[in-house]
C-alpha cells in the first residue's frame, strides 16, 4: 500500500484574519548542504514591502541574520511556503483575486510553475520523500480531502473521503511512517483533538488511528521532533481573545506537559522544533505584533530572530554537512521454516535505523543465514547516499512454533460391543523432532459399555504441542441368542406348570435365564402364550413366546346307573315313570352332568301281541322316562328297555352308560303288578 500524507487546516473566520489581514511570515528551514557558517536557511512571509511575499534569511550558529532574499514580488499573497527535503526547490501557495493556485520554484525564486489552480486548493504543507510530489487539500469535493498534487504532470489524486470532518493541520516523522494530526468536526477547529496514525491510507482515512486525548485543549499545528519522540502543538483556551499556549507530549501519547501556558491576548501559531531541545514558533501579545522567536526548553530562554509581524511558521531542518545514518538494531525472534531453519533479510532486524538528512539508506547484513535454532548474532549497516555508515548487532533467535502434525488427520473410531482396546498409538511428523509417538494420560482399555474420548498429545520438545481426539465406543448391539430356537408347548388337561425357564446366550453377558410378566401356572381352560425376554443389560433385549395349553380332551366317566322300578308288570299298556339315578366321575373334577339321551327296546313298538299301542317310551326330563308295560306274548323272554344316560364334564367331553327296564313274558305265581294302573 503506498504511503500517503494529507492535511487539513481549519479555515475558520479567526485564521483568514490572521492570513489575509495581517502580515504572515510562514518559516521553512532548509535541508540543502551549506558552506562553513551557514548553518539555517530559513523561508517565510512578510508585508515588509507591502504585499506577502516570500523571503529566505540565512542565519549563524548563534542564530543571527547573515543573509536576507526576498523570493517573490508579485500583487497578493504568497503564504505558506515548504522546501522540498533536498532544499532545491519551494512550494507556496499563491492568493490574489478569488484565486487560489499552488506554485513551485527553484531555491533561488527562479524557475515559478503553476501546479494547481482550484477553489479552495490548500497547500503545500509537506513534500514527499521523492521530491515530486506534495500534499495539500482540497475542499471540494469532500470537506477539504486530502490530495496528492504532482509536480511534474499535475495531476491531482484524492486521497481521503471523510464526509462531516475537518482535519485542522498535520506534521509527518522523520522517515514519513507516521503522521499526528488534529481533527474537528464539520469544521469546527475548536473540537480539535489530537491523533497519531501509521502514513498509510485506504483511500478513507489513515490506518492505526490512535487518539491523543490528553492533549488538551483544542491542539493545533502539531510537529515532529527531529527523532519523532515527541510531538509539538498549540492548545486554546479562548481563541477569541487569542488565548493560546503550547503543549508537547511523548510520540506515544505519554507525558503531556505545558511549557507556554495559554494567556489572555498571547498569539501563538505553528510551534515546530528547532532541534531535539528547542522550538521555533510565532509569539506576540497580538497577531498584529508577533515575531518569530527559538525557545530553548532546557532553561525557557527565548531568542528573537525576525523583527516584522509574523505568522505560521511550518517545518524546518538543516546541517552543515552531510551527517552519518544512524543505525538502530532490533532483537527479532522467528520462527523456523519447515526444514527447522530460518533466513532474515536487514529489514528484519532494522529498528528504525534512519538519516539526519532524510537520504535514502542501504541496508546489509553479515549473515542472513539460514540459521538453526537458538541464538545468532547478527551485524547490520546502514548506508546513506554519500557512503557514511552505521553499523548495530541484533540477536536473531530462531524458534520452533510449529506443532507436530499427525500423520492422520482424523483417528479412527475404536470400536467393540463388550469391550475395546487401543492397540495402534498414532504418530506425528515435526519439522524439527521428525517422525515421533503420541502421549496420552487416558485409558487404552475399556470395558464398560459407553462413548469414551482419548486425548493424544504431540509434543517436540520445543514446547509445541498438539493434541488430537480419538472416540473409544463400546456398544453391545448384539442381542442374546435363545438357546432353543422354539420353545415346546407346554399341554396339560386340567391345569399347567411352567416348571422349566429358558435360556439364552448373549456375546457379552454369557447365560441369560429368560424372564416373564405372565403367570407360570393356568388351571383355566385355553390357549396362553407367555412371552420370555432375554435382557443382555447392554439395552439389547431377544423376546421368545411359548404356547400354554390347557386341554380337558378325557371324557367323565360313569360309575354307578340304577332304575326304578325296575320291571314292569302287568303289561297292562300303561306307561310307566321310571326314574333314573346314577354317579359320574371326571378327572378336573367340577360339575359333571347327567341325562337321559335314549331309549330303546329289544321288540318292535308294534308287534305281534304288544296291543300296539305307541309310543312306547317318552323321556320326561334329564333322569325320569315313561316307560309301556307291555310286551310281545309271542317272544317268550319279555320286553327289555335300555336306557342310555350320557354324562357331560365342564368342557363338554361326554360318556355314556346304559341301564334297563325289563317287561317280562310272564311271572310266577304271587307276583303283584306293583307298576301297572
Amino acid at each position: 500500500m503506498k504511503k500517503v500524507s494529507f492535511f487539513r487546516r481549519k479555515e475558520d473566520e479567526m485564521r483568514s484574519k490572521i492570513l489575509f489581514i495581517f502580515i504572515v511570515v510562514l518559516i521553512v528551514f532548509s535541508q540543502t548542504n551549506l558552506s562553513a557558517g551557514e548553518l539555517f536557511k530559513i523561508l517565510y512571509v512578510s508585508n515588509e514591502d507591502g504585499y506577502a511575499d516570500l523571503y529566505r534569511i540565512i542565519l549563524d550558529q548563534d542564530l543571527n541574520t547573515l543573509e536576507k532574499t526576498r523570493l517573490t514580488d508579485w500583487v497578493g499573497m504568497e503564504i505558506m511556503p515548504s522546501w522540498s527535503k533536498d532544499g532545491k526547490s519551494i512550494a507556496f501557495r499563491y492568493l490574489y483575486g478569488g484565486r487560489d493556485e499552488l506554485w513551485v520554484m527553484d531555491e533561488d525564486g527562479n524557475n515559478k510553475r503553476i501546479i494547481a489552480a482550484t477553489t479552495c486548493c490548500i497547500g503545500p504543507e509537506v513534500w514527499d520523500l521523492d521530491g515530486v510530489h506534495i500534499y495539500g487539500y482540497k475542499c471540494r469535493p469532500g470537506d477539504g480531502e486530502v490530495a496528492r498534487f504532482d509536480t511534474i504532470t499535475n495531476d491531482i489524486a484524492m486521497i481521503t473521503n471523510i464526509p462531516g470532518y475537518n482535519t485542522q493541520s498535520y506534521d509527518l516523522n522523520f522517515d514519513q511512517t507516521k503522521i499526528a494530526f488534529v481533527r474537528g468536526v464539520e469544521g469546527n477547529g475548536w473540537t480539535n483533538q489530537l491523533y497519531v496514525a501509521d502514513f498509510v491510507s485506504d483511500g478513507t482515512d489513515f490506518m492505526n488511528i490512535a487518539h491523543f486525548s490528553a492533549a488538551q485543549p483544542s491542539p493545533h499545528w502539531p510537529s515532529f521532533s527531529p527523532d519523532g519522540s515527541k510531538i509539538i502543538f498549540t492548545v486554546e483556551l479562548h481563541p477569541q481573545d487569542l488565548n493560546i499556549g503550547i503543549g508537547i507530549i511523548d510520540g506515544d501519547g505519554s507525558n503531556f506537559w505545558i511549557p507556554v501556558p495559554p494567556s489572555y491576548n498571547q498569539f501563538i501559531i505553528h510551534p515546530k522544533w528547532f532541534d531535539e531541545s528547542r522550538i521555533i514558533y510565532t509569539y506576540g501579545p497580538n497577531h498584529s505584533d508577533s515575531r518569530l522567536v527559538i525557545l530553548d526548553l532546557n532553561d525557557m530562554s527565548q531568542k528573537q530572530i525576525t523583527f516584522f509581524p509574523s505568522g505560521e511558521c511550518a517545518v524546518y531542518r538543516m546541517e552543515e554537512e552531510n551527517r552519518p545514518p544512524v543505525a538502530v538494531c532490533r532483537n527479532i525472534e522467528i520462527k523456523a521454516d519447515d526444514n527447522c531453519e530460518a533466513a532474515i533479510e536487514a529489514a528484519d532486524v532494522d529498528g528504525g535505523s534512519y538519516d539526519p538528512d532524510g537520504d535514502d539508506l542501504t541496508l546489509t547484513l553479515d549473515n542472513v543465514g539460514p540459521f538453526g535454532l537458538g541464538e545468532h548474532q547478527v551485524k547490520l549497516m546502514v548506508e546513506d547516499e554519500n557512503g557514511a555508515t552505521d553499523f548495530c548487532t541484533a540477536t536473531v533467535t530462531v524458534v520452533d512454533e510449529t506443532p507436530p502434525v499427525p500423520n492422520l488427520s482424523e483417528l479412527p473410531d475404536v470400536r467393540g460391543e463388550c469391550g475395546a482396546e487401543v492397540t495402534e498409538v498414532p504418530t506425528a511428523t515435526d519439522n524439527c523432532a521428525g517422525v515421533f509417538a503420541v502421549v496420552t494420560n487416558d485409558p487404552l482399555i475399556y470395558t464398560e459399555q459407553g462413548i469414551y474420548t482419548i486425548t493424544w498429545s504431540y509434543e517436540d520438545g520445543n514446547g509445541n504441542i498438539f493434541t488430537q481426539l480419538q472416540t473409544v465406543i463400546v456398544d453391545d448391539v448384539t442381542a442374546p441368542v435363545p438357546d432353543v430356537a422354539a420353545l415346546p408347548d407346554v399341554v396339560a388337561e386340567c391345569e399347567a406348570d411352567i416348571t422349566t425357564v429358558p435360556t439364552a446366550s448373549d456375546n457379552c453377558a454369557g447365560a441369560i435365564t429368560g424372564t416373564t410378566s405372565d403367570p407360570l401356572k393356568y388351571t383355566q381352560q385355553g390357549t396362553y402364550i407367555v412371552t420370555w425376554a432375554y435382557d443382555d443389560g447392554n439395552g439389547n433385549i431377544a423376546t421368545q413366546t411359548q404356547n400354554v395349553i390347557v386341554r380337558d380332551t378325557t371324557a367323565p366317566q360313569i360309575t354307578a346307573l340304577s332304575v326304578a322300578p325296575n320291571l314292569l308288570w302287568p303289561p297292562n299298556h300303561k306307561m310307566v315313570t321310571v326314574a333314573v339315578t346314577g354317579h359320574a366321575v371326571d378327572n378336573c373334577g367340577g360339575t359333571l352332568t347327567l341325562k337321559i339321551i335314549s331309549v330303546s327296546s329289544n321288540e318292535p313298538e308294534n308287534g305281534t301281541g304288544d296291543g300296539d299301542t305307541a309310543p312306547d317310551w317318552e323321556i320326561i326330563n334329564d333322569m325320569s322316562v315313561a316307560l309301556r308295560a307291555e310286551r310281545s306274548g309271542n317272544d317268550m323272554t319279555g320286553r327289555v328297555y335300555t336306557i342310555t344316560v350320557e354324562a357331560t364334564d365342564h368342557v363338554g367331553n361326554t360318556s355314556t352308560g346304559t341301564v334297563s327296564v325289563v317287561v317280562p313274558h310272564d311271572v310266577g305265581k304271587g307276583i303283584q303288578n306293583k307298576t301297572g294302573k
